[in-house]
């Protein structure tokens, strides 16, 4: 299933899209904007996921063995303290992939577009020149594009673990040249 596509011309929409999101891409389209690329965040990798868990076990256990051994001074209030504690780092894991999986990113010819599917949200910079401050490369040519605002070199966002990232500098490169 490919994650993005590419386009010389305007394009149709991915068929790996819903319909409602292709509408919602369409919807979002400026009079005059041209869709050249667009692609979604790849899923986590499993090293990743299983780093994250690791890391999110091993504070349980250490929360809950703190719970038990302050539990002989402080009683119930112990677990009730630390066992919320200690499950924090899996909510907040969940939410953060919940966000990347509504997510869409589109490249066109004036503009580069984050759309969350299913609310109002649309973030957007501006195609101009340098705007890519760097990018992380992955395993599979996946990797993640940095941009900035304005001249000053700040990070201000990002397209995270998308395919073909080096494919995708390129053409945002080639589009802003011209500005």
């Amino acid at each position: 299933m490919p994650a993005g596509f590419f386009n010389d011309k305007r394009m149709k929409m991915p068929e790996t899209l819903s319909v409602a999101a292709q509408e919602r891409l369409q919807h979002e389209l400026r009079p005059g904007e041209e869709l050249h690329w667009a692609g979604r965040p790849g899923k986590a990798e499993l090293r990743h996921k299983a780093l994250t868990y690791a890391f999110a076990g091993a504070g349980l256990v250490l929360s809950l063995c703190m719970a038990w051994a302050l539990a002989h001074f402080m009683g119930f209030a112990a677990w009730v303290l630390m066992v919320p504690v200690s499950l924090l780092c899996f909510v907040l894991d969940y939410f953060m992939r919940r966000r990347t999986r509504h997510m869409v990113y589109m490249v066109t010819n004036h503009r580069v577009v984050w759309v969350v599917l299913h609310q109002p949200q649309v973030h957007s910079l501006a195609l101009r020149q340098n705007m890519v401050s760097g990018t992380v490369m992955r395993a599979a040519g996946r990797g993640d594009i940095i941009f900035t605002a304005d001249a000053s070199g700040d990070a201000v966002d990002s397209f995270y673990n998308i395919p073909h990232v080096r494919k995708v500098v390129s053409l945002i490169n080639d589009l802003s040249a011209g500005r």
